[in-house]
């Protein structure tokens, strides 16, 4: 047995084990005091009690007395004489005082423990003594205001009760200090008589609660002693809740021990929802003092995961969530009826439900709340609350609590006065645990459509296999399934519904790689919808492909030479599809593409039929045959697949060349240009010649020429594989220099530049332009330099720089810079009559003046 089902299990027999004790105990228990409380008049006793009181020590005239020769006696001095009524039935009869003593005797010569002095004056009422004591409380409590004995032992007990009374009276008579024993006991039987009222609030038979919450809650709970003693209380309790969404009951058993002071308290719960069928059990302490309470509890589900009852969440799974609280109340001492109080709660789980209302929406994971609120309890009976919450769950409301006590008369639980009692121990003794009796609950998602696949197919590549889904759960049925195989469907395989839940996959094509013959798998995958648009689960499988037994044994292309590319050479390609055993293969697509060629948009396919196209499908005929023709704008070797849809496929080279038939220059470029002209370094320029479909020709003839005294360089020559031809000339005479290329009908032509060669650049001559100038500082002298290469090519932009000695304080200035082969200049002497020569050299010209 798996250990869940095993503690599930163990959980379920010790709550119905709880649930017996606390449901069948306290009514075999409680049973007949129940029934003989229900039979008393509570307020008459109580009515009778304060009536006794009001006799003993109320300001009214004392009673007649009865006629007795020996019932009085003159009274001592200072005093009245008077007489005392004793209860109906006492022995004692009508008592006068002794004027001696001062006491009264009675009809067995035993003192009665009361003077005159102890007795109310008419004319001076006394005060009452109120005071509630711990001590007379306690001793009081164990009665619970039931009876235990029958009539007739009551009535003996009765008779004992009242003998004990005479007896002691006589011994408070013989006493030494009559008079203040007689004082101390009357003053005892007051105390005694007033703390009836709280006898009568504390000998409850039981504590019930009704409430009420503005969020349209209503609660109902009773609280039942099993086994009561001044220091301990054993209980059960009883409850039931109801709201919009659910009606819980509650089943309580209870411990609480009184010590010095405080209540220390252990307790169980079994919780059951009856709208959903959920229980919990769970656990909690109390630690109370005087005007402050603690609790923590521990809740523990029961019923795992089942179907939500709620219409809200129909398509949820729910159970009881396991959680935890602490707790706590206090009362101002000085104002007992306002209270305040505080919990915080945390749970356990995914999807766990803390608001009024349940709702999807609201799911929250792991959840905690922390909860203030405040109280006001006017009188015993009614108390209202107001709290407002935090953290996953934000919610405020109001209630009001409606709380009777059985055993206690309706006007003592309308008393404002004995709010104060409520809030003490003694009080508060058969309070109600303070707990969450509502359930939390835990929601899942639920599976509300599942479908399943064959785990595996496997067949040959084109082979076309029938799948079959299976329908595992369908709440609100199926509506349709939608299938998924991209990489399958890349390959070539194809699935076509049959059905709303059949389906026909066609197997893609086999891919031969290194590890041939390997089966090769795709992931098909299924995911279903219902009827309100929910999702299944994603179903899948695994499909693997094999190679087919069918394959193409023969492709043959003819003719077996090249061909024009010219769009109307055609080969003819047939191909022969034959099984494993031999036999051929009709009706099978075959599918034909040429690659290779650097234009594969230039190729047709076409077949008998007049179909064409760049890659072709054709189907064999009865001879297991496949035929087409190719033809091409492109040239170049191409391959000529034939492939079936399984994968198997065969090839065959062909070749198309350019058609130079057509051939013409297209492009006629420099490549290298304004080489020096010196006649080593050249210039270079680059033809292409391709056919009408711009195929390059191969081995096309061409002759170049230059002028301006250019050489070329191997003059004719013929294109390459790519149509191209490179064509070298020289010069040694700068300037422009026109190439034409020629080829058999047609022609194109270039112009390159010679440039002068400035690496030997001289100065070819100097002239002077101006001279015998006033050497005023004004008057200018010019000369005119020339400067070439040596190939006399004039230099254009050859720097030139004319010089004249620092101490003779020559200034120059270029007339034409060096714009030109030919360069003029001036000079200024500053000093009047100062003659020099002008000394040329190498790249520059110096300008002198001799004295």
């Amino acid at each position: 047995m798996p250990v869940t089902s095993y503690y599930s299990k163990t959980k379920r027999v010790t709550a119905y084990l709880l649930l017996f004790l606390q449901l069948f105990f306290p009514i075999s228990v409680a049973t007949s005091s129940v029934a003989y409380a229900i039979e008393q008049d509570n307020a008459v006793m109580m009515s009778d009690t304060f009536d006794g009181l009001n006799a003993l020590i109320d300001t009214s005239p004392a009673p007649s007395a009865k006629p007795d020769g020996n019932s009085s006696s003159a009274g001592n001095s200072g005093s009245n004489n008077f007489t005392v009524q004793m209860p109906d039935g006492s022995e004692f009869g009508v008592m006068p005082a002794d004027p001696g003593t001062g006491f009264i005797s009675g009809q067995n010569g035993m003192p009665f423990p009361m003077s005159v002095s102890t007795l109310p004056d008419p004319a001076k009422p006394a005060s009452r003594d109120n005071t509630v004591r711990t001590d007379d409380i306690f001793s009081a409590l164990p009665t619970m205001g039931l009876p235990d004995i029958s009539p007739e032992d009551e009535a003996a007990a009765s008779e004992a009760k009242w003998a004990g009374n005479a007896s002691q009276a006589g011994q408070i008579l013989s006493s030494d200090n009559a008079v203040d024993a007689s004082v101390g006991y009357a003053r005892s039987l007051g105390e005694n008589l007033l703390n009836q009222q709280v006898n009568d609030w504390l000998n409850q038979v039981g504590h019930a609660r009704i409430q009420f919450g503005s969020n349209k809650t209503g609660d109902a709970d009773l609280l039942i002693p099993l086994v009561d003693n001044p220091n301990s209380l054993l209980f059960s309790q009883f409850g039931i809740r109801a709201n919009d969404e659910r009606t819980t009951t509650n089943l309580g058993l209870g411990y609480r021990q009184y010590e010095e002071g405080w209540m220390w308290g252990l307790n169980s719960f079994y919780d059951y929802d009856i709208t959903g069928s959920n229980s919990r059990v769970g656990v909690g302490g109390e630690l109370w003092a005087d005007y402050v309470k603690l609790a923590a509890n521990g809740y523990f589900r029961v019923t795992d995961w089942h179907q939500s009852t709620l219409n809200e969440m129909r398509d949820y799974d729910e159970r009881p969530a396991n959680g935890f609280d602490v707790r706590a109340e206090g009362y101002l001492p000085d104002y007992p009826q306002l209270g305040a109080f505080a919990k915080y709660e945390q749970y356990f789980g995914d999807g766990i439900s803390l608001a009024g209302t349940t709702s999807s929406g609201e799911l929250k994971n792991n959840p905690s709340v922390s909860t203030v609120g405040i109280s006001y309890t006017p009188f015993p009976l009614i108390t209202f609350k107001g709290e407002t919450s935090r953290g996953d769950s934000n919610d405020s409301k109001v209630g009001m609590e409606l709380s009777y006590r059985f055993g206690v008369p309706l006007s003592q639980q309308l008393d404002t006065e004995n709010v104060d009692l409520m809030r003490n121990l003694a009080g508060n003794r058969y309070d109600f645990v303070d707990r969450n009796y509502n359930i939390v609950m835990q929601y899942r998602k639920q599976e509300l459509l599942r479908i399943g696949l064959p785990p595996e197919l496997k067949g040959e590549a084109a082979q076309t296999l029938p799948v079959t889904a299976s329908v595992l759960k369908a709440k609100y049925g199926l509506k349709s399934l939608r299938w998924s195989a991209p990489e399958l469907e890349a390959q070539g395989g194809e699935i076509r519904q049959t059905g709303l839940t059949t389906v026909d996959i066609t197997l893609p094509e086999y891919v031969f790689m290194t590890r041939t013959g390997a089966p090769q798998g795709y992931r098909v995958t299924a995911v279903g919808t219902d009827n309100e648009g929910n999702l299944s689960n994603t179903a899948e499988m695994w499909v693997n492909v094999i190679p087919s037994t069918e394959t193409i044994t023969k492709l043959t292309v003819t003719p077996n030479r090249e061909l024009l590319a010219n769009n109307s050479d055609q080969f003819t390609a047939v191909a022969l599809l034959q099984s494993d055993t031999g036999g051929v293969l009709a009706n099978k697509a075959v599918t034909f593409s040429v690659s290779g060629l650097k234009n594969s948009e230039g190729v047709t396919i076409f077949d008998t039929d007049g179909n064409s196209g760049q890659t072709l499908t054709v189907i064999t005929g009865a001879d297991g045959t496949a035929t087409v023709k190719i033809i091409s704008k492109s040239a170049g070797k191409g391959l000529l697949k034939a492939k079936m849809r399984n994968g198997n496929s065969r090839t065959e080279a062909i070749v198309f060349v350019a058609d130079s038939s057509t051939a013409k220059i297209k492009t006629l470029e420099l490549t290298q240009n304004k080489a020096l002209a010196n006649g080593q370094e050249k210039n270079i320029a680059l033809t292409t010649v391709t056919d009408q479909f711009d195929n390059p020709v191969e081995n096309f003839t061409l002759n170049a020429r230059a002028d301006n005294g250019a050489t070329v360089v191997n003059a004719t020559a013929q294109t390459d594989e790519s149509g191209r031809m490179t064509t070298q000339f020289s010069s040694e005479t700068a300037g422009d220099s026109k190439l034409v290329v020629e080829g058999a009908g047609t022609s194109k032509s270039v112009t390159a530049q010679f440039i002068a060669d400035i690496s030997t650049a001289k100065i070819q001559s100097v002239v002077i332009t101006h001279d015998n100038a006033t050497a005023d500082g004004k008057a200018k002298n010019g000369v005119l330099v020339t400067v070439t290469d040596n190939r006399n090519n004039p230099l254009t932009g050859a720097p030139v720089t004319i010089t004249v000695p620092g101490t003779a304080r020559y200034q120059t200035q270029p007339v034409s810079g060096v714009t030109d082969s030919v360069v003029s200049y001036r000079w200024i002497s500053p000093i009047p009559k100062l003659r020099r020569k002008i000394i040329p050299s190498a790249l520059m010209t110096a300008v002198k003046h001799d004295n």
